[in-house]
């Protein structure tokens, strides 16, 4: 039971984290371009 459970949590434990860090990454870029369109209104107010 341990022989073929083991590889299956694995698995599925890197699939979760592939999952995790793929949502933290398209975040982490949606907030950079919300910022960046913020920054960019924020210096044509300036000007």
């Amino acid at each position: 039971m341990q022989t073929t459970r083991t590889p299956y949590s694995i698995s599925f434990m890197a699939t979760v984290l592939l999952l995790l860090l793929f949502a933290c990454h398209s975040t982490v870029a949606n907030a950079a371009v919300a910022l960046e369109y913020a920054a960019g209104d924020a210096a044509n107010l300036l000007i």
